[in-house]
């Protein structure tokens, strides 16, 4: 589905200022044209943001030496978390790379495999069954009832 008229873009309007402690995951303030969010984002270093019609694709990294992850999330308009993804595993090393854009609504990279990952963001969010797996075992999902985006591995 094409998710409104607007085009798919990157942005650098976004920024994350890190605040979590020593021995917390890394969570970072998102700031957009310098003005603080209402929301917190997962991650501490800002590896891409994709503005969209609903909002903001924030790629975030945890900046941790051989167990990296990247957490994936969308803010609409306002900077309210929508939905989240966190994509990694123990012993895990990867680097986010080659993001590449596929308007209307989706995008692929690499980050810690061959094959590569890609997000799918939906119009309207959708129902989803949130004890089932979203995804391979790397794939770390909320609880909740609605989906604005998948994330899959390229090729599944």
């Amino acid at each position: 589905m094409v998710i409104g008229q607007k085009r798919m873009q990157l942005t650098n309007e976004i920024a994350l200022r890190p605040y979590s402690g020593e021995d917390e995951p890394a969570r970072s303030h998102v700031l957009i044209s310098g003005q603080l969010a209402p929301s917190s984002v997962s991650g501490c270093v800002l590896e891409a943001a994709v503005q969209c019609t609903v909002g903001w694709l924030l790629f975030a990294s945890h900046d941790v030496p051989y167990e990296e992850s990247v957490s994936i999330s969308l803010l609409n308009v306002s900077g309210e978390l929508l939905d989240s993804a966190d994509l990694g595993g123990m012993y895990t090393t990867g680097t986010f790379s080659d993001l590449q854009l596929e308007p209307p609504n989706k995008m692929h990279f690499q980050f810690f495999d061959d094959a590569g990952w890609y997000v799918e963001l939906f119009d309207q969010p959708k129902l989803c069954v949130p004890w089932l797996p979203d995804g391979p075992g790397s794939v770390w999902r909320s609880k909740q009832l609605r989906r604005w985006f998948a994330l899959r591995r390229r090729g599944s």
